[in-house]
Order: structure tokens, then C-alpha cells, then sequence
């Protein structure tokens, strides 16, 4: 599964990214609730910041994709919310979810 991941064109991006952060603990308030996790990979390019999310979810087709990516796109807004909010001025310009098991 590493093998594949690190296959996928957004590594390069993240290699030559002027600063990078793996497995990033990432704790803020959102209204009353507390949200709390792990960015997998979190890198600064020229005009804002990339998100990536390694998911191991097996994608054969299109469709599954694009079902997956709706159950999960929750959790990249609410990252990409608390990016901006403890890094002022920082702007998350894409969040992208990167399949270990994706045919599609």
C-alpha cells in the first residue's frame, strides 16, 4: 500500500514543497464542539496550503470513488477549517484523498 501511495503525483508536489508536516495532530474548537485528528500529509506551496488524506478504502470504479470522497469530504473541510483558523492567514487551496487500493 506505501508503495502505491507513494506512486501518486502529489508526492513529488510534497517533496519539493518549501515546508511539509506528516501525521500532524490537529486540535480546535468549532462552535461547542471540539474537533481532533491526524493530517496524514499538510505542505506549503507558492499560493496556500495542500491537504492529503491516505485512505486504504478499496475504489474500483468511478462511482465508488466518488461515493467514498462524499463520506469523507467532511472531515477535509472541517481540516482545512481548523488549518485556517490556527495558522493565520494560511489558506488550504486543495484537499485531496489519495487511495492506496483505487482502480479508478
Amino acid at each position: 500500500l506505501v508503495e502505491r501511495l507513494l506512486t501518486d503525483p502529489v508526492v513529488p508536489r510534497a517533496i519539493a514543497a518549501k515546508r511539509r508536516f506528516t501525521e500532524l495532530p490537529i486540535l480546535f474548537r468549532e462552535g461547542d464542539a471540539l474537533v481532533e485528528g491526524k493530517i496524514d500529509l499538510l505542505f506549503e506551496e507558492e499560493d496556500g496550503w495542500v491537504l492529503v488524506d491516505w485512505k486504504t478504502d478499496r475504489v474500483d470504479t468511478a462511482a465508488e470513488r466518488a461515493a467514498r470522497e462524499a463520506v469523507y469530504a467532511p472531515q477535509l473541510r472541517a481540516y482545512a477549517r481548523g488549518i485556517e483558523a490556527l495558522l493565520p492567514g494560511a489558506r488550504v487551496k486543495e484537499s485531496l484523498l489519495v487511495f492506496a487500493r483505487s482502480r479508478a
